[in-house]
């Protein structure tokens, strides 16, 4: 669609090529960082989605120490470029801030979007301004979670809070992952409430509900004991997953010998929590893997997924435990228990909390009838959480907004 400010790309009619066939929306998703994790998971398909669509979809994005996937390998396969802005960093530096703002304004100018789409926090303050100063027709914004607790001080909680609310006067639409998420943004006075629109960060059911090997061949690969009840984790090795809790956890079980712990993933508290769980005796008991680019290969092999954070805008990794068969225990926190319901699709419980998650780990592996229970009731609703329906939903709402410029 053309709108007032764009520059949009022609595709010429083979019928009659003095006249152009249609005219390609340019959009600009940008971020702070593609490393590793859900939002940059989710920035990439969608970029490669509407490019695939016809759209003239660009990503931007600042430093990366550990990429989702090689930039270069990613641009191949899908047709999008990915520009780098290096001051772009995740933490408050006024210095490169400003450095990264003027990058930014200076590339929304030369490229002239219908649509700028920011994610995560730092990116979508800086490249929101950008783009409002550039006249981008259509500016939405996806938290992708939110910094307003588990993350920072009370000091810089504060800052970030004000942050939002300027950013949001000069924004058509913020994304929240679940309306549990919209509901935090609103009792904050981020926006009022006509200005959010909930859309789930849905999954691609196929890649995860078909693992490309064998179970007992990808057990015998990463090493785990034969006849082995198998309890897991996926997620980075940072504090605000939690990982700690679930090592706790496994260690008030370690006298049932049935039970084996997989910890999939890597990141800066790895080594930390290695020598925790050799505190803890537990070492010959957990598998870590480190990290693993077969992460549905990784779910195949769980008898119970357990996700421990003490954070999650909505927890992508339930749907994809839950896509490949594995009930779930879950922390209650954020948008979890939108998409879990408990004792019906899963279980909650308390976060930071290692004594319940262990008798409920207990419980459950005990308890074979319960579990095909949440895995049958978790996968009739996964429906609602896929990739497919993320992507209409996209498009439905950058098409309305579109309409009105």
């Amino acid at each position: 669609m053309l709108t007032k400010n764009a520059s949009p790309l022609l595709i010429i009619n083979p019928v009659c090529p003095v006249y152009p066939c249609k005219l390609l929306t340019k959009i600009l998703y940008i971020i702070t960082r593609l490393d590793r994790g859900g939002s940059a998971e989710a920035v990439m398909q969608w970029a490669a989605a509407f490019k695939q669509k016809g759209w003239d979809s660009k990503i931007i994005t600042g430093k990366t120490a550990e990429p989702q996937e090689d930039f270069s390998v990613y641009s191949r396969r899908t047709g999008v470029p990915i520009i780098l802005i290096e001051p772009l960093h995740r933490e408050l530096e006024p210095k490169n801030d400003f450095k990264a703002l003027f990058k930014l304004i200076a590339l929304i100018m030369k490229e002239k979007p219908d649509i700028v789409h920011t994610n995560s926090s730092k990116a979508g303050i800086l490249g929101r301004l950008a783009a409002w100063l550039n006249r981008v027709p259509v500016i939405v914004h996806s938290p992708h979670g939110h910094i307003f607790y588990g993350y920072y001080g009370k000091a810089k909680t504060l800052v970030f809070i004000w942050l939002e609310r300027l950013s949001a006067m000069i924004t058509d639409r913020v994304i929240t992952l679940t309306k549990l998420g919209m509901q935090d943004h609103i009792d904050l006075k981020i926006a009022k409430p006509e200005k959010f629109v909930p859309i789930y960060c849905g999954i691609d059911l196929k890649r995860y509900s078909e693992p490309s090997r064998s179970k007992d061949v990808i057990r015998r690969e990463i090493g785990l004991p034969e006849d082995k009840f198998i309890i897991g984790w996926v997620g980075r090795l940072v504090d605000i997953k939690g990982c700690e809790y679930f090592i706790k956890a496994a260690s008030l079980l370690k006298d049932d010998y049935k039970l084996h712990f997989l910890i999939v993933g890597g990141g800066p508290n790895e080594d930390n929590l290695h020598k925790l769980a050799e505190k803890l005796e537990i070492q010959d008991r957990i598998t870590f893997t480190g990290h693993r680019e077969d992460i549905p290969d990784m779910f195949a092999v769980m008898d119970i997924y357990i996700l421990s954070s003490l954070n999650e805008g909505l927890g992508r990794t339930i749907l994809e435990a839950q896509a490949a068969g594995a009930p779930v225990i879950a922390s209650n926190v954020g948008g979890v228990p939108e998409i879990v319901e408990n004792d019906y699709t899963g279980i909650l419980t308390p976060p930071k909390n290692s004594q319940v998650l262990a008798q409920t780990i207990s419980l459950l592996a005990q308890d074979d009838e319960f579990r095909r229970k949440l895995r049958t009731e978790a996968f009739r609703k996964l429906e609602k959480f896929t990739l497919q329906k993320t992507i209409g939903d996209l498009d439905d709402l950058y098409q309305e907004l579109l309409s009105k410029t």
